[in-house]
């Protein structure tokens, strides 16, 4: 017989942030990226050494979308925080530009769920630390 060592219970948040994080981790991979890592980690490491005005303009989106929650700088955070991954890049100009116009029409409702998690304070801001 097993002993239960106690159970853990996640947050409405941290559910919430599971599910942004594990939805981003799909689309990933979708466009031919690690399954492991997420787009803003992608996103982060292209965009320090690819230097293309793609990456440069979805890591500006993505950024602005996550700002109320991480602050300045979402995509190199991600990157940071996932710096060991293997980060892949896309082979051709036009899954690039699909992959910027994907995240691009994503990003624009869920910068606003996010705000409005913000504002009801279902989600910790980035000025309202826990």
């Amino acid at each position: 017989m097993r002993e239960q060592v106690g159970e853990q219970f996640v947050t409405g948040e941290q559910w919430l942030r599971n599910i942004f994080i594990g939805a981003d981790q799909g689309l990933n991979a979708v466009f031919r990226g690690n399954p492991d890592s997420t787009i803003s980690a992608r996103t982060g490491y292209m965009s320090l050494h690819n230097r293309s005005k793609t990456w440069s303009r979805q890591e500006k989106i993505i950024d602005w979308t996550f700002k109320p929650i991480d602050g300045k700088g979402h995509c190199s955070q991600a990157y940071d925080a996932d710096s060991r991954e293997v980060f892949y890049g896309l082979k051709t100009a036009w899954g690039s530009q699909l992959m910027l116009l994907t995240v691009a029409l994503l990003c624009l409702p869920l910068a606003g769920i996010i705000r409005g998690l913000v504002f009801f304070d279902v989600m910790k801001g980035a000025s309202n630390p826990q």
